[in-house]
């Protein structure tokens, strides 16, 4: 059979993926590119379980997401992703688009990952991996792979979260679908009621592991407001995120 380079599945959104407004919850948008991504990296032969044999791992470090549009419990999309090459000489950047079943663009993402040692915690040099993955010559779904981010030092706290039994994945720390809840739940359900979340990033920094509690600060502007979760027995800082808001209409 041959590779596909670009890998497409298609869903319906469940009730249970939406969130009090009924609307396609971006933590279940991350699920879905998780599963899409690890679905066509099983395909192209550096699936989880192969990597597992070898002592590797696929770790995300960054995800950019840019909304049009949030659809609702019912709704039909269809997600296209695929490898765009190496950035920086050790991260394998993976891009997706989301469209509604009859054609319409729902969010275009992109996305960072590190090839891991799983017994050091150490990244590895792509070579590592064996395999060339394919780079779709060029092809993009947003401009520019996702940066490091600045965050303003006058962030205020919010709440502690844990690493509980809820919250982990197969590679024993917080899953990356979780902090995406976390920075949500920085901002009053009000908020969410007045504003259209446009675009989120968010940059993996260092693994929380079963245990292990979170401090989330949030501040910013009307229209970028930024969060960071900060280890609270160490103070280092475990997540970075950035958030696009416009008006609700």
């Amino acid at each position: 059979m041959a590779l596909q380079t670009v890998w497409t599945v298609e869903k319906r959104i469940f009730t249970y993926e939406t969130d009090f407004l009924g609307r396609w919850k971006p933590s279940s948008i991350f699920q879905t590119m998780q599963e899409a991504a690890l679905a066509h990296a099983e395909h192209l032969g550096v699936g989880y379980e192969a990597l597992r044999r070898r002592g590797l791992a696929w770790i995300l470090v960054r995800v950019r997401l840019h909304l049009e549009k949030l659809p609702g419990m019912g709704c039909g999309v269809r997600l296209s992703t695929w490898p765009c090459g190496i950035d920086q000489k050790i991260l394998f950047v993976r891009d997706f688009a989301i469209h509604t079943a009859d054609g319409q663009e729902v969010a275009a993402a992109s996305t960072v990952w590190l090839l891991v040692d799983m017994e050091t915690r150490r990244l590895v040099q792509p070579d590592r991996l064996g395999v060339q993955l394919p780079e779709n010559n060029g092809r993009r779904a947003l401009a520019e792979t996702p940066p490091k981010l600045a965050l303003p030092p006058d962030l205020s706290a919010c709440f502690s979260a844990a690493a509980r039994y809820s919250t982990l994945d197969v590679n024993g720390h917080v899953t990356n679908t979780v902090y995406v809840d976390w920075a949500l739940d920085c901002f009053a359900p009000q908020e969410h009621h007045q504003r259209r979340l446009e675009w989120l990033q968010i940059n993996y920094i260092s693994e929380i592991k079963p245990g292990g509690e979170v401090q989330m600060f949030a501040g910013g502007d009307g229209q970028v407001r930024y969060v960071r979760g900060v280890h609270t027995h160490s103070g280092a800082t475990a997540f970075e995120a950035a958030l696009g808001w416009g008006d609700a209409g």
